[in-house]
Formats: structure tokens, sequence, C-alpha cells
């Protein structure tokens, strides 16, 4: 039920499993939040990798992070074997819209809630507001995190002291999977600029139309949106290159978060300290901005805005499964609310 992208992911680990399954403290989402920031790899998958971690040791990161990934994946792979009988998209458009604007509205729930666990003095907010600026101008996330980083430790410290053309092969479509994996930062939407680079402009194994359905494909399935991985590898090789692009570009994120969750979050360094609230704020402004871009370019229905009030109060005054939330809306787009 993860559709929306990483700044729904979030909301959605926020409200199944902190709030309502109390898996980690908020001090502590707050932490995995600002370190997945700041290591390469899908933040979104990440977040769950943290949280399993966090509550099952290595067990429940491995456990945790194919519980989030295989459905999406399995999901992305049949419908892109589909497609390519088909040269459409087969999605229920209808469905997707009504729980768009579920997604719309848990974002939003999410965003008042960690708002008020982060900003909890009026000096963070500058950090939300600079890096909700540089996202809505286009700046990559990892520019923005990174150098707000450094600039809060700047801070701190401060204060302290007064090619060619290649043959298509399956293995050579691995390693690229796992070089993008190695050094993808933010979001699992920088993974498209990655994929034009390598698959359409060095390569030449796509086009830009199939590379736009890839991705499409992975957005409008659950789960985390670099399944477009599955997807490509699908398209070119059959399921053995949805296997591949799967595995290869989400074992970097199993790694990253298994060295630096018993570091970062089980020994807290110091230095860590300072350079956490910016970040989390920063995130949020992140969010924000997605919020808005998101509710810009959805198509809104009467029913739509009657049905989004409606979702806000279920989600935030109500302990209601998301789930149950998430098949109602689907149900009411499907019946053109």
């Amino acid at each position: 039920m993860a559709f929306g992208g990483p700044a729904a992911h979030i909301a959605l680990l926020q409200r199944e499993w902190i709030e309502n399954k109390k898996w980690a403290t908020h001090e502590e989402f707050l932490n995995m939040l600002a370190i997945t920031n700041l290591i390469p790899g899908p933040n979104s998958t990440e977040m769950v990798m943290h949280i399993g971690q966090h509550k099952a040791g290595i067990r429940g990161l491995i456990v945790t992070g194919l519980a989030f990934i295989l459905p999406a994946a399995v999901l992305t792979a049949v419908l892109t074997q589909v497609y390519q009988y088909t040269q459409t998209i087969p999605v229920a458009t209808a469905a997707f819209y009504g729980i768009s604007v579920c997604v719309l509205a848990l974002i939003l729930v999410a965003l008042f809630k960690l708002g008020s666990k982060v900003l909890t003095r009026w000096t963070l907010l500058p950090w939300a507001m600079i890096s909700g600026g540089l996202t809505y101008l286009g700046v990559p996330e990892v520019v923005s995190i990174l150098g707000l980083a450094l600039a809060a430790l700047l801070v701190s410290q401060l204060k302290g002291k007064l090619a060619a053309v290649e043959p298509v092969s399956l293995t050579l479509f691995g390693v690229h999977m796992l070089k993008i994996g190695s050094v993808l930062f933010g979001s699992g939407y920088v993974l498209i600029a990655y994929l034009e680079r390598t698959f359409i402009d060095d390569l030449k194994w796509i086009t830009q139309a199939e590379l736009l359905d890839v991705v499409a494909l992975g957005q409008l399935t659950p789960g985390p949106v670099l399944t477009t991985a599955t997807a490509l590898g699908q398209l070119l090789f059959g399921w053995p290159g949805a296997v591949i692009g799967t595995l290869a570009i989400f074992l970097p994120a199993f790694i990253g978060v298994g060295i630096t969750h018993s570091y970062f979050i089980t020994r807290k360094p110091k230095w860590l300290e300072a350079i956490i609230p910016p970040i989390n704020a920063a995130v949020l402004g992140m969010m924000a901005v997605v919020l808005v871009q998101m509710g810009l370019h959805l198509e809104w229905t009467v029913g739509g805005l009657i049905a989004f009030p409606i979702y806000l109060l279920l989600l935030y005054k109500t302990s209601v499964p998301t789930l149950l939330i998430f098949a109602g809306a689907a149900l009411l787009g499907v019946l053109g609310v």
C-alpha cells in the first residue's frame, strides 16, 4: 500500500510503525531519517531497514527490507511484461486517483506530527525553508542535504569557538545497477537522471519513451520507486533481468544501513547531535515542497476535494488501519468520487 513515493512512505512508517506499533521512539525515528539522507541509497527503503534492524537486529533489517521491496518488484515486473505485449501501461487510473488524494492527506498529517517533534525551536525553521526553496528550484537532494549538514557542522564549530556503445549484457546491466545503487543519494526520483545518462546517452539500450514508461511502472506500483530497475531489467532481459536489476540496485542499501545503524543510531557519536536537528528540518522542507507539487499536478475532482479533508480527519484523529483507508480511497476513485 506504499503508493506516492518517498514522502508518502516516510509518512506511512511514522503512522504505522512509530505511532501505532511503537517500534521506535520519535527521536530514534528522526535520527534514522537524518542518517538516511547522509548515505547513498533509496531513503524510504533504508528507513524500513533501519527500523527493522532497530527492532530485531540484522535479521530484522533483511526481513523488513525484502518485505518492502519484493511485492513492488514482482508487481512491477508483471506489469512490465504485460506492457511488452500491449505497449500500454495497464493502470486502474480511477483507483490510483483516489489513493493519490489519500496520500496527500497522509503526507500533510505526517508533516504536522513530525514538525512538532523536529521544529522544537524557531532557529530550525530557516533550515526547513532553505531546504524547501532549494528543492523547489530543482537543486539535487544530495547537494541540499550535504550542504546543509556541512553548514550545520560549521555553525556548531563556530559557536564552540566564539562512452561509447557497449554490447547488451545481463552481467553488465547488473554492474551498472549496482554502481547506481552505490552512488544514488536522496529519493528514488534522482534515479531517472542516472538511468537516462547510462542507458540512453552512453549505452543506447533504450529510448526516451521506454525510459518514461518504466519510470511510470515503478511509480504506479506500491513500494520503493527504485523498482524502476526491476521494470528496466524485465524490459531488456525478461525475468532474469528483473531479478538482477532488483538485487543489484538494492544491495548497497542493505549494506549501508547494516553498517551505519550500529554506529550512528546505537552509539550516537557526539558530533552527530549538532547536525541531526537541521537535517531533519531540511527533510521536512523537502517533504512540504513535494506535497505542494503533488497537489498541483493532481487533476482534482469535486469528489476528491470533498474526500481530502475526510482522509485528513481519519488519518490524524483515528487509529483506523491505513490499509482500510487506502482501500476505501481506491474504491471511491473507481466509483468516480
